[in-house]
C-alpha cells in the first residue's frame, strides 16, 4: 500500500475571454510606421490615391473605397495583398486590412506562425462574389519556407483557429511565399457588427520524415460505455496525461463541469472553459480534411505523435464533424496513424492504439463539403513521469455499471449512472425497485435500519484495467469505502495482469460488505490503480446516507 495518492480533480468557475478595444492614428501607405502614444491626441489623414492607412489597438490597418462595377486591389505594407475583380462584391463599400502582427496558435510550439496576422473587413456586406487574400510566408527569421510546409490559418467569429491548404502559392516580392487564399467562401459577418470579415496568416509545420514505427504514447485510455460521451471521454484521456493540470479526472467529472446530459454530444474548448483551464494552456486548431495526406497536417500531427520532437510529444485530443466523433491520436509515421478510440465510431474499433493507414484515416475524415471537419487539441504542460501512465481504469455505467448498491443477497437496489446534467458530479444513484429516498445531488440516498443502525446493504464493483504499453504488466486495484475525509471503513486489494494495449475482458470485480457506517453523512467508493508502488489513476463514486424508513424487498 505504499506510494503517494493522487488528488481529484475539482471543477472550477467559468473561463474568461477578453478582447482587446482602442483608438485610431492615421498614417501614410507607404511611409515609414511610426505607432503613435495612446495620448487621446488626433493625428492628421494622409492619403495614397484611394488608400488611407491608420495604426489602432489592435494594429496597422489600410483602407480603400471598393466599386463593385470595377474592383480594386488593396496592398498593405506589412505584407497583404487583397484583390477583388470586377463584380466581386455585391455592391461598393470601403475594405480594410488590418495588420495584428505575428499570432502563435495559442500553446501550440509545433505551428510557427509565418506571417502577420491580417484582418479583413467589408461593412455592409453580408457576402462577396470573390476576394483573394495574399499574405507572404517566411519563418520569424527572414529565412525562406518549404513550399510543402505551408498552411494558412484562418480565424472564425469565436476566434478559433481552422487551417486550410492554400489555393495558390506563388514567389513573394519579399522574398518569401505569396500564399493565397478565397476570402469569400470563408467570411462571415461578426456578431454584433453589420460588417463581413475573415481574418488569416500563413503558419508553417516542421518538415518530418518518420518510416520506422514509432513508439505508441502512454496516454491513459478510457470507454464512453453506451453514451454518445466521445469528448469528455477523450479529453479525459488527454488530460490526465499532465500532473498538474486539473488532477486526474474521469469523464462523467468533465460532463458534470460542463452540465452535459446523458443523450447529449459536447466539445473540447466548452468543457475546458467549464473547467476554467487556461485557454493560454491549450490550442484548438480546426483542419480541412483535404490537407491530408499533404506535409502540413500529417508532418503536425507526426511532430507531436512521432517522437522525434521531445519537448512537443504528447497525446493529441482529435475529432472528425463527419463522424461527429472523439479521440485521441497516440502515435503516427509516414504510412500510419494511432488512435485511442472511446466507442470506435471512427477507428472501427473501441480499443487502444489501433492503427489506421493515413488513407483509411482520410477516407473515414473527408466531408467534401466543409473545410473545417477536423479539430486537434494540444495542451502544453509537462507530462507526468512514464512510469504514471502505464494503464488505467476503465469503468461503465447503467446496465453493467461499475457500482451498485445491493441486498446481502444480490439483489440490485441501485446503479450509479453517469448524467451531468443531473449532476454537477456527472453521475447518480437510480432506484430500481422504487424503495429508495430521493437526494437533490446523488439521486438517491441510502437509508439505515436497526438497533443499532447500520446500511443494510452491500456494493459490488466492477473495474476494467487498461494497459496502453507495449508489454505484458502486472497491476493492483485497490477498492476501498470510506466517509467523506478519507476514513476507511473496508477496503479489498486485487492483483491482475494486463497484455499489451488490451482492456477488454480483463476485469476485477467483487463486493464490499463486512463495513460499519455508524452515522448518517457522505460516503465514498474509491478505486485505484497501482503499479509497483506508484499510482496510475483514481476513480470515485460518492453516496448519502440517512435514517429513514426503509424496507427492503
Amino acid at each position: 500500500m505504499s506510494g503517494d495518492r493522487r488528488r481529484i480533480s475539482s471543477p472550477r468557475g467559468i473561463a474568461h475571454s477578453l478582447r482587446a478595444r482602442g483608438f485610431t492614428r492615421r498614417i501614410a501607405v507607404g511611409a515609414p510606421l511610426v505607432v503613435l502614444a495612446a495620448c487621446g491626441l488626433d493625428a492628421p489623414s494622409h492619403e495614397i490615391g484611394e488608400a488611407t492607412a491608420a495604426v489602432s489597438a489592435t494594429g496597422v490597418v489600410v483602407s480603400m473605397p471598393i466599386s463593385a462595377t470595377n474592383g480594386g486591389v488593396l496592398v498593405h505594407p506589412g505584407g497583404a495583398r487583397l484583390s477583388i475583380p470586377p463584380g466581386g462584391l455585391p455592391a461598393d463599400t470601403v475594405v480594410s486590412l488590418t495588420d495584428e502582427g505575428y499570432r502563435a496558435a495559442g500553446a501550440d510550439p509545433a505551428l510557427r506562425p509565418a506571417s502577420h496576422h491580417f484582418v479583413v473587413s467589408m461593412p455592409g456586406l453580408r457576402s462577396c462574389n470573390r476576394a483573394t487574400l495574399s499574405v507572404e510566408a517566411r519563418e520569424v527569421s527572414g529565412a525562406p519556407v518549404a513550399r510543402d510546409a505551408v498552411v494558412v490559418g484562418a480565424v472564425d467569429a469565436a476566434g478559433e483557429l481552422t487551417l486550410y491548404r492554400p489555393d495558390s502559392l506563388t514567389a513573394g516580392a519579399q522574398g518569401g511565399l505569396a500564399t493565397s487564399i478565397d476570402v469569400c467562401r470563408r467570411a462571415r459577418v461578426v456578431p454584433g457588427t453589420a460588417a463581413l470579415s475573415f481574418a488569416a496568416h500563413a503558419s508553417v509545420v516542421h518538415g518530418l520524415d518518420l518510416v520506422a514505427q514509432p513508439t505508441i504514447l502512454r496516454v491513459p485510455y478510457y470507454s464512453q460505455d453506451n453514451l454518445p460521451w466521445c469528448v469528455p471521454t477523450s479529453l479525459a484521456m488527454v488530460m490526465n496525461q499532465f500532473d498538474n493540470l486539473e488532477g486526474i479526472v474521469s469523464n462523467y467529472e468533465l460532463a458534470g463541469a460542463d452540465g452535459q446530459a446523458a443523450d447529449e454530444g459536447n466539445a473540447y474548448t466548452g468543457i475546458l472553459g467549464s473547467m476554467g483551464v487556461d485557454p493560454t494552456l491549450y490550442s484548438y486548431v480546426k483542419w480541412d480534411a483535404d490537407l491530408i495526406p499533404s506535409a502540413p497536417f500529417n508532418n503536425y500531427v507526426k511532430t507531436v505523435l512521432g517522437g522525434a520532437f521531445p519537448q512537443y510529444t504528447r497525446g493529441l485530443g482529435m475529432s472528425s464533424t463527419t463522424t461527429s466523433h472523439a479521440f485521441v491520436g497516440v502515435g503516427a509515421n509516414n504510412s500510419h496513424i494511432w488512435l485511442h478510440d472511446a466507442s470506435g465510431a471512427f477507428a472501427g474499433d473501441d480499443d487502444i492504439a489501433i492503427k489506421l493507414t493515413w488513407a483509411e484515416f482520410r477516407a473515414t475524415a473527408l466531408d467534401e463539403t466543409s473545410s473545417t471537419e477536423l479539430r486537434t487539441l494540444y495542451i502544453d504542460r509537462p507530462l507526468r513521469p512514464a512510469a504514471e501512465r502505464t494503464g488505467s481504469l476503465v469503468l461503465a455505467e447503467g446496465t453493467g455499471t461499475s457500482f451498485t448498491y445491493e441486498t446481502d443477497a444480490g439483489v440490485d437496489l441501485s446503479r450509479w449512472q453517469w448524467d451531468g446534467a443531473l449532476s454537477s458530479n456527472g453521475y447518480f444513484w437510480d432506484d430500481v425497485l422504487g424503495s429508495l429516498p430521493a437526494d437533490s445531488e446523488y439521486g438517491s440516498r441510502f437509508p439505515r435500519t436497526g438497533s443499532p443502525a447500520r446500511l443494510p446493504g452491500r456494493f459490488a464493483y466492477r473495474t476494467s484495467v487498461a494497459n496502453v504499453t507495449g508489454t505484458s504488466r502486472t497491476y493492483e486495484v485497490r477498492i476501498s469505502l470510506e466517509t467523506a475525509l478519507g476514513s476507511p471503513r473496508e477496503s479489498k486489494v486485487a492483483n491482475i495482469v494486463v497484455p499489451p494495449y488490451s482492456w477488454k475482458g480483463h476485469e476485477v470485480a467483487g463486493v464490499l460488505e463486512d463495513f460499519v457506517i455508524g452515522s448518517e453523512g457522505e460516503y465514498r467508493l474509491d478505486l485505484e490503480l497501482w503499479e509497483g508502488g506508484t499510482q496510475l489513476d483514481v476513480k470515485q463514486a460518492r453516496f448519502r446516507v440517512s435514517d429513514l424508513g426503509f424496507t427492503l424487498p
